[in-house]
């Protein structure tokens, strides 16, 4: 594995002219990515892993050769780094990865077999609008638009994307992929969000974390707790006309967002008082994550639509 020489902030020009502007293909020697599963439980229980998908050596499956990845879990020191497939690009700017078991190390992330191999990113003439052929059994992954990102002292396309079942809109990098995890497309989010910390090849470059810190490793800080409002809650809970939200506290400036559970946001409101009233007669049966923002600290409750 080569030694990462420094961190890089990433500075995105949106409407940059991208016309002339070189392909960057995905590492065929070695390359880390380091990421961060965040899981939230419950209103006060936060479960973070830091991890890393090491890609070093080779293997021949059915007579085509892959870069071969590794998982670790890099927090824990008897952590066995594992073998989890192999992952190749074409000469048309497709992405395969061959799982080595389905039933991976992470096991928010599911393919439906480890027989054949799966196409997980695609940058063949991509342009807004497009729905691309990927996880289509599970997901949809459409193309919102295309911008330029500034890597060391080269540019590389950017194209943002919308994915059914993620929090928040992700975004695709050349030669990276997800700014979220590897392998998002075969996977969601629900009570739990996916970073990728940064990427290293020959240069670490960083890309996402939660508090926007440049760090390749992610610690909640000694003492705090991001998600304590002691006094938060929701009722009625089932709920068919009206929810009200209780935050818990006096300070004025926050949001409430309100999530399906494929992760699409259906309902978004500005905290002006402790007490919030919300119509959702508009919005479908189920069940909802209803998530509390306030600076440096969020609350994630549940609730059902009748």
């Amino acid at each position: 594995m080569k030694k990462p020489l420094t961190f890089i902030l990433l500075a995105f020009l949106f409407g940059h002219n991208l016309t002339g502007q070189s392909y960057v293909p995905f590492p065929t020697d070695s390359a880390v990515w380091n990421c961060l599963l965040w899981s939230q439980w419950s209103p006060n229980d936060i479960f973070l892993v830091n991890s890393s998908y090491i890609m070093k050596g080779d293997t021949n499956i059915n007579g085509i050769s892959y870069n071969k990845i590794y998982y670790m879990e890099t927090d824990n020191p008897s952590y066995v780094c594992e073998y989890i497939g192999g992952l190749r690009e074409d000469s048309a700017k497709n992405i395969y990865f061959f799982p080595g078991d389905k039933n991976l190390a992470k096991p928010e992330i599911i393919f439906p077999g480890d027989t054949s191999e799966y196409l997980l990113y695609t940058f063949n003439n991509l342009d807004s609008g497009m729905v691309l052929p990927i996880d289509t059994g599970f997901t949809k992954i459409t193309v919102l638009g295309t911008d330029s990102v500034l890597l060391g002292e080269n540019y590389r396309k950017r194209y943002k994307i919308q994915q059914e079942g993620l929090f928040f809109y992700d975004y695709w990098i050349e030669g990276i992929g997800s700014i979220k995890d590897l392998l998002i497309p075969f996977t969601y989010e629900f009570e739990w969000q996916f970073y990728t910390l940064c990427f290293t090849d020959t240069v670490t470059y960083y890309i996402n974390s939660p508090n926007g810190k440049d760090s390749c490793h992610y610690q909640l800080p000694a003492g705090v707790n991001e998600t304590k409002m002691s006094n938060a809650g929701i009722y009625p809970n089932p709920a068919s006309k009206t929810l009200f939200i209780k935050t818990g506290t006096e300070n004025q400036h926050g949001y409430v967002n309100i999530y399906n559970s494929k992760g699409q946001l259906v309902i978004r409101k500005r905290l002006v008082k402790p007490e919030l009233k919300i119509n959702i007669e508009g919005i479908k049966p189920g069940l909802y994550v209803v998530e509390i923002i306030y600076p440096h600290r969020k609350q994630y409750l549940k609730f059902v639509k009748e």
